[in-house]
């Protein structure tokens, strides 16, 4: 078979560099026609870690401009931005820059790290055209009653192969990066997967029915065919359908077994007629989820029913993914379902022999480093409630850049400030003013005040984003001149940054350590109030 020849062919771990990079990606860029009749578009975007879907709102200025910010664990090319009627799917790395020109004849990437979307975008237009009516019965074939297992295996196969052919061709024909021709191989070589997979359910009768015929171990026996362990593929959507699809098998075979219900009940949390519904609503029975009775028992006893499928999926999963090959795609796995089961709300933070088993499985030392990460974004949300003091500072006007520093300053003489130069389009900014919060819950009541420079973002955004996500401490809004002329003055291009002051309005740090560096940035600010 071409496909397992394809990936015997290389080394699927021989990667020298680590390929989870979390790094920050900005994207920018103008729309040419902007008509004026829409201020906001949307990125929405996952990665492999936690395959939790993530928005941006993206803010659209007077002439068309737009620029956005957030952070990737790895490259990838799940990364959809919707500005009004344009829908752009791009690929991107972490700690890189995307400039975008946008009309009507499409969107075209500017730069030196532009190309590779051009070209991508080239290809796929290429290969809709040419399997559009593939692609179409492909899709008939997932959602008919008597096509067989075997038969549309067949089918998937047969055209990833014949998909793989023209992009060969098509990338000698029109120089094609092998960059571009490699990240659409690889998406092409796990279309099978994902539609495999997708193919074990079929609905009939308002019911989800699990189709006669699959082989009895699905993912083993794809898993032959399909690697489930490929460095090269981890930017491919296909590839990470497959990954997150193995995971929903594991859940599902918890739904199906009797012994979940034997645990719901030995709870004691539920009658036989709330066990029955359980019961009901794990056949996939449309029919009980519209009912009273099933809206009544979420509203009451949701929560106790939650935490212990949870915890029972996460037991699942350490046993599961410990039959599977280690390597790249077994932690993907990993780091999904431990985000799914622990660090979803409400939060269940793993315990320390869940925290011994996950490093034991995981192969990759940074995935493990990146669901601490989680969890501890997670605890500081928990506990951002607790501080409500919100301060708009009003323009300072007839005041020159070079002197808004020591102006902003002057009111807190005898005081710690600690300054985080933020904007309301930065995703990783976002991030850490959550980690702001039980910061000043920390040291609240003491000598330090928190000063947040919104920069290079719209007053009215600035304004809305300060009262609906509660920006506690004191804000203001630097103008342009007043951003540049700052960011020159601590040296710094990229934000989140954050500078400490002492109480005698001295610079103590111009690269403090951020909110969520709790141990650094607490010892730093103390130090200060000691002295």
């Amino acid at each position: 078979m071409l496909l397992a020849i394809l990936f015997s062919c290389s080394d699927l771990n021989s990667k020298d560099a680590n390929p989870i990079d979390p790094g920050m990606v900005t994207i920018s860029g103008t729309i040419e026609d902007y008509d004026r009749s829409y201020t906001t578009g949307m990125l929405s975007y996952f990665d492999g870690l936690s395959r939790q879907d993530k928005q941006e709102i993206v803010s659209i200025d007077s002439t068309g401009s737009f620029i956005t910010s957030f952070t990737i664990a790895h490259q990838t090319s799940t990364l959809y931005l919707f500005l009004n009627k344009y829908r752009i799917i791009l690929t991107a790395s972490p700690n890189q820059e995307y400039e975008i020109r946008i009309n009507k004849g499409g969107a075209q990437f500017l730069g030196e790290n532009g190309e590779l979307n051009n070209q991508l975008i080239q290809i796929n237009l290429a290969m809709q055209k040419s399997f559009r009516k593939d692609d179409k019965t492909r899709n008939q074939y997932s959602h008919s009653n008597t096509i067989g297992f075997s038969e549309y295996y067949d089918f998937c196969v047969d055209l990833a192969r014949r998909k793989l052919t023209f992009l060969e061709e098509y990338c000698k024909e029109n120089k094609i990066s092998e960059e571009a021709r490699l990240l659409s191989e690889q998406n092409i070589s796990y279309e099978p997967a994902w539609a495999l997979m997708a193919f074990r359910w079929i609905r009939r009768d308002n019911r989800r029915y699990e189709r006669e015929g699959l082989p009895e171990d699905l993912v083993g026996t794809l898993i032959k065919d399909f690697p489930i362990n490929n460095l090269e593929a981890i930017a491919s959507k296909s590839y990470q359908d497959y990954l997150t699809n193995i995971l929903d098998i594991m859940r599902e075979e918890v739904i199906a077994s009797e012994a979940y219900l034997e645990i719901l009940s030995a709870s004691g949390s539920f009658t036989d007629a709330e066990l029955s519904i359980w019961k009901g609503i794990y056949s996939y029975d449309g029919v009980t989820y519209g009912t009273k009775e099933y809206q009544e028992l979420i509203r009451d006893k949701g929560d106790i029913e939650q935490k212990l499928f949870r915890k029972e999926n996460l037991k699942k999963l350490f046993e599961s993914a410990a039959k599977l090959p280690k390597g790249i795609g077994r932690d993907f796995i990993i780091s999904q379902g431990v985000t799914r089961y622990c660090f979803e709300i409400p939060l269940m933070s793993p315990g320390t022999s869940d925290w011994e088993t996950i490093s034991s499985l995981l192969s990759n030392r940074k995935i493990y480093e990146e669901l601490q990460k989680q969890e501890n974004l997670q605890l500081a949300r928990q506990d951002a409630d607790s501080v409500t003091d919100i301060n708009v500072i009003e323009s300072l006007e007839n005041v020159k850049a070079e002197e808004i520093f020591n102006r902003l300053l002057e009111k807190y003489h005898g005081k710690v400030v600690y300054v985080d130069f933020w904007a309301t389009w930065c995703g990783p900014c976002r991030q850490e003013l959550v980690f702001s919060r039980p910061l000043q819950k920390h040291f609240k009541d003491q000598e330090v005040v928190f000063l947040n420079l919104c920069c290079r973002s719209p007053r009215s955004t600035w304004e809305e984003f300060i009262q609906a996500e509660q920006i506690t401490g004191e804000n203001y809004l630097l103008d342009v001149d007043e951003y540049n002329y700052l960011s020159t003055l601590f040296k710094f291009q990229g934000i989140p940054h954050y500078v400490l002051v002492d109480r005698n309005g001295r610079v103590s740090n111009e690269n403090a350590p951020r909110p969520s560096l709790e141990h650094a940035v607490h010892s730093e600010i103390q130090a200060l109030l000691d002295k």
